[in-house]
């Protein structure tokens, strides 16, 4: 038998056993709403408003949650590099590195509004793209840091009215990036050594 309480928890009982001590399925208090995996520690890093929880996917089982914050931490993105050592969180406007094996913030930096983490070459750099500006003039800023060190390597900015997550090109040498504003819309490459627009392939209208 399966029952669900005003406390929020699930328990599920044996009828045979009912006196004995109930099996207790882990939980969170809000919904998930990312998730990112490692395959090689067997751990899925999920992501809800409040704290960041590594599960083991193996057991089912909850090992722990992380937040920098004890109270009104605000986490919007966590990804797990491969090895599972370390996770790059952005909480309430800052990006944070985790080591798992600790549990503690190894890297701390302030870049509020996050729209995207991810990693390269070899999951030895982070990139970081977050939004600065009022509607109508929004602007992307990229920047790029080394992964778990987190020392900036590159940053890179560029202007859109609706994000969509920019790719990193076959040879992780640039960046595109979609600027869809107004009448033109156009596909931004910067080098991420340079940092600023390669060039711009704008879409014509046919008459």
């Amino acid at each position: 038998m399966i029952t669900s309480s005003i406390d929020r928890s699930i328990k599920v009982w044996d009828l045979d056993y009912i006196f004995e001590n109930e099996k207790h399925i882990d939980k969170h208090e809000l919904t998930i709403d990312a998730l990112s995996i490692s395959t090689k520690a067997q751990i899925a890093v999920v992501v809800t408003r409040s704290c960041i929880g590594i599960w083991d996917f193996m057991t089912g089982k909850l090992k722990f949650q992380l937040a920098n914050s004890a109270l009104g931490a605000i986490i919007t993105h966590a990804i797990v590099n491969e090895e599972g050592s370390h996770v790059v969180a952005s909480e309430s406007g800052d990006i944070l590195y985790w080591n798992l094996a600790s549990r503690e913030v190894v890297f701390q930096d302030k870049q509020e509004d996050t729209q995207q983490i991810f990693f390269y070459k070899n999951q030895t750099r982070c990139i970081v793209v977050s939004k600065t500006g009022k509607k109508g003039d929004y602007s992307a800023r990229v920047v790029s840091r080394s992964f778990p060190g987190g020392d900036t390597q590159w940053t890179a900015e560029y202007p859109f009215t609706t994000f969509c997550k920019i790719v990193m090109s076959s040879n992780e040498h640039h960046i595109i990036c979609y600027d869809g504003r107004s009448e033109e819309h156009t596909l931004n490459s910067s080098h991420d050594q340079i940092s600023y627009a390669v060039f711009c392939l704008k879409k014509k209208k046919i008459k």
